[in-house]
């Protein structure tokens, strides 16, 4: 049950990845879809981890909120609330190294791509999450 959760994660975010990569934006039937079905995978396999991860989504939220606000920039509204649905599709040390892949391989993109001058040019972030959540079920993957 784990490695189709695992196709259906990938799946949806490879389809979101590239609809962020065509317009800028995140579809909310995406969101909804992604959100409501890493909810129920969670419920499934996961229920004893269900008020920790419910609670880690609404840090990510408010944390991602107030850099946006503290900065003036920030991420999209969609992007934020694909980051706050992680928690219910990877827990723990999964989840971190999701989250520690995809800013920094987003991160060194916009300073390649636009420099520091540039910092109010918008790229897509939903391919940078696909690429941390895959490579993280590859260390997940590895570790056994």
């Amino acid at each position: 049950m784990v490695w189709i959760s695992e196709i259906v994660a990938l799946g949806l975010l490879l389809w979101l990845a590239l609809y962020d990569r065509r317009t800028l934006k995140v579809p909310v039937y995406g969101l909804l879809a992604f959100f409501g079905l890493g909810l129920v995978r969670l419920v499934a396999l996961e229920r004893q981890a269900l008020v920790g991860q419910c609670l880690l989504s609404f840090w990510v939220v408010l944390c991602l909120w107030l850099a946006g606000r503290a900065s003036g920039h920030g991420i999209g509204s969609g992007d934020i609330w694909l980051l706050a649905a992680l928690p219910f599709w990877r827990t723990g040390i999964g989840l971190l190294w999701t989250f520690l892949i995809a800013f920094f391989c987003a991160a060194v993109y916009g300073l390649l791509r636009f420099g520091i001058k540039g910092r109010k040019q918008q790229f897509p972030f939903v391919p940078w999450i696909a690429l941390g959540y895959a490579a993280g079920s590859i260390v997940l993957l590895r570790k056994g």
